[in-house]
């Protein structure tokens, strides 16, 4: 997937790096997770885990949030909340910041979702 100049100058504004990775399906958890701690202002970005419309009905999903913009690492593409939550009928389950996404990944080993036994 490419994604155009355009959509990069504004990510890069909002403090994100440009990544290129071979393949981004099923990988959300890991994804927004490094893009989270290789964004240059991490601090001002949550770690979102909740739900989305897939291919294939409901699934489990994480992205990024600030400020009422959404960047979904699987699709490489900046959203507004608004059209994120109408074209992919997403849910949030619960939001962290950098600190507190780091902290469940050192305790439970993996990218998400958590529980709270993780």
């Amino acid at each position: 997937m490419t994604v155009d100049t355009e959509t990069w100058r504004k990510a890069e504004a909002l403090g994100l790096r440009k990544r290129n990775f071979r393949t981004r399906v099923t990988r959300c958890y890991e994804l927004s997770y490094q893009y989270l701690f290789d964004s240059d202002i991490a601090a001002q970005w949550l770690l979102v885990h909740g739900e989305a419309e897939g291919r294939n009905g409901r699934i489990d999903h994480a992205w990024l949030e600030r400020d009422g913009t959404v960047y979904d690492a699987t699709t490489d593409r900046l959203y507004s909340f608004a059209e994120y939550e109408t074209l992919f009928r997403a849910a949030v389950r619960v939001r962290y910041t950098v600190k507190e996404a780091a902290r469940r990944v050192v305790e439970s080993g993996h990218y998400g979702p958590w529980s709270d036994t993780d």
